[in-house]
């Protein structure tokens, strides 16, 4: 009986969560800063690299992206576990060594936000391999909470449904199925850029396929590999649009 009357709670909350990340994102494009129009940021490294690296890369200058898995210390100092398509590196920002409206913006960002950063890569005063930013870009504003993470994405149904999701917060996911393709001598992504060929070739979209939806075809076509994945068909499942940018930011 508690759970149901928690459930409208719930719901009113996550409500109130998609609304204020909706109002960010319009107040980001009233400024010209829609993170959706940036279409291009250059990577010099991955985060598995740095830390395989870290002996060569220390105090050196690098370009990195990801999504923000976890933030901490917003004062004057920002720490931020920070996830790309190899895994995790600590973030860390500072006001005195930043741009201040840089900074300022930084501070808003949400978890689930993809960034670019350009910084050095260091090693805090506890031994923590990171990456100083000088310059963090918002590649692209994410308006669905992920999953709280002690407790992450357990149900079965939901993970088959929202695969973008999983893939996100679900590393080992991502790494069977590399596994998967890697015997064949594909990455992931290859895998998907075949699909997504395949698709077109046959016509599998019912819509035209032009520059303003081009990357929308592809997330369909990732969606549609992903419940192939699960239970041996290609029939597509429905995302949002915003669900759509979620899952064209796991695969960054």
């Amino acid at each position: 009986m508690a759970e149901k009357n928690n459930a409208p709670e719930v719901q009113q909350d996550l409500s109130e969560l998609l609304q204020v990340r909706r109002e960010k994102l319009a107040a980001l494009q009233g400024e010209g800063r829609d993170p959706f129009q940036e279409t291009k940021f250059v990577v010099s490294h991955h985060a598995q690299e740095i830390k395989d690296q870290f002996d060569v890369l220390e105090g050196s200058e690098i370009t990195i992206a990801g999504r923000l898995m976890s933030k901490r210390g917003m004062g004057k100092v920002s720490f931020c576990d920070l996830q790309d398509k190899s895994g995790r590196i600590q973030l860390y920002a500072r006001k005195d060594e930043m741009d201040e409206e840089a900074y300022n913006r930084f501070k808003k960002y949400d978890i689930g936000d993809i960034v670019g950063v350009k910084g050095e890569v260091f090693r805090t005063q506890r031994g923590e391999m990171s990456v100083r930013g000088k310059e963090i870009t918002l590649l692209s504003k994410s308006l669905l909470p992920l999953p709280e993470k002690f407790h992450g994405l357990t149900d079965k149904e939901t993970r088959y449904r929202q695969r973008y999701v999983d893939l996100i917060v679900n590393p080992e996911v991502r790494r069977n199925l590399e596994a998967v393709y890697a015997k064949n001598g594909l990455t992931l992504t290859d895998a998907v850029n075949v699909f997504f060929q395949q698709s077109l070739n046959t016509g599998g979209f019912p819509f035209a396929v032009t520059g303003d939806n081009a990357e929308l075809v592809k997330a369909k076509a990732l969606s549609r590999l992903m419940k192939g994945l699960n239970d041996g068909t290609d029939d597509p499942i429905s995302y949002s649009e915003e669900e759509v940018y979620q899952i064209l930011g796991a695969e960054q």
